[in-house]
């Protein structure tokens, strides 16, 4: 207990629930030189955070500590938050002789966090051409050259649970009355930011595969 005249005793618990469900269909397939592997699913997570906070005074001794044994509760606060997040995803690698590599990738995610823009789609593009593969390479302290170049686009959706919605707060009481009063303005447009990266790389083995590295 803490020290007051009569003795303070504060409570709060947290709780915190995740929930994730992942689905995937997998599709591979080789022919002469040619491997094809693919990849189609379904996400969702879904988190949940409740939260309770309470105050009580004037316990009679140290011996009764429970929150009912206290004559003056000054006190009780509660919150909840939560959202859900599903995805789509689609993913296709193809290989023709490991010289020719390309790969084709799409999200699709939808967020509870927006109202009108719930959904964005967030495409990306790889491909790789591997030189030392080739009939006319011939250095020979070369073991390994590749050439790879990409194009991707990222999603964001951090912006708290409810900030594009409006809201309100209870407490506004009047005259014993319970009462609400407004806490924030909405924004039913806010949508996902988005992010474009590109890219240009080389990757190489050289004296027998000693030394390697990326650029």
């Amino acid at each position: 207990l803490q020290s007051s005249v009569q003795g303070t005793k504060t409570v709060g618990t947290t709780n915190n629930l995740r929930v994730v469900n992942n689905y995937t269909l997998n599709f591979q397939k080789r022919f002469d030189r040619h491997s094809i592997n693919a990849l189609a699913g379904f996400e969702m997570q879904q988190d949940e955070i409740q939260s309770t906070f309470s105050v009580v005074n004037d316990f009679p001794s140290d011996d009764f500590s429970a929150l009912d044994a206290g004559s003056n509760p000054t006190s009780t606060l509660g919150d909840f938050s939560g959202d859900n997040l599903r995805s789509l995803i689609g993913n296709i690698d193809y290989n023709f002789d490991d010289r020719y590599i390309v790969t084709l990738t799409v999200r699709r995610d939808g967020s509870s966090r927006f109202i009108n823009e719930q959904w964005g789609t967030f495409p990306a593009a790889s491909a790789a051409w591997r030189v030392s593969e080739e009939d006319f390479f011939d250095v020979g302290f070369i073991n390994d050259l590749k050439f790879r170049v990409g194009y991707g686009i990222t999603g964001n959706n951090s912006i708290g649970n409810f900030a594009a919605r409006q809201l309100s707060a209870a407490g506004a009481n009047y005259q014993d009355r319970p009462g609400l009063v407004p806490s924030q303005l909405g924004n039913a447009d806010l949508q996902w930011e988005t992010t474009e990266s590109r890219h240009i790389g080389m990757d190489f083995a050289v004296f027998n595969n000693v030394l390697g590295g990326s650029i």
